[in-house]
């Protein structure tokens, strides 16, 4: 009885009624305030980037600004079907994007640096989808 149970179950394969899977199509957010591009795997990102905008030096002192962005994703996905090949389900996107500049000054006579760090606007992201 066991074996018939287990071989009946084989050949059902993918799609069953009453299969869970959870899965994840995967978001692009390239282009986004704030985000370098990223387009997501399933279930987690994380990237983290720093970026040279520019640096200065007038002869008398450097100016380096560098830019600092961290951006964690999460994106489960849920599938339930309910009968054999027809599936409900869905997923959510929940992330957070922090942005810094780091500017550095250097003089050149005295030798004295100065680190400023500033925050920029920091995106939070959230989103539905069903299908």
């Amino acid at each position: 009885m066991l074996a018939a149970r287990a071989s009946s179950a084989q050949e059902l394969g993918f799609g069953s009624r009453g299969q869970v899977v959870l899965d994840s199509t995967g978001t692009s957010l390239a282009g986004q305030v704030g985000i370098n591009p990223v387009v997501l795997t399933p279930f987690i990102a994380f990237a983290t980037t720093s970026t040279p905008l520019r640096t200065d030096d007038n002869g008398t002192r450097t100016v380096d600004v560098t830019r600092h962005e961290t951006t964690f994703i999460l994106n489960p996905g849920i599938d339930v079907f309910v009968i054999d090949h027809l599936s409900l389900g869905g997923e959510i996107l929940i992330g957070k994007s922090s942005v810094s500049n780091k500017t550095v000054t250097r003089d050149k006579r005295t030798g004295i640096e100065t680190t400023v760090t500033s925050d920029a606007p920091s995106p939070t992201f959230f989103g539905i989808l069903p299908r």
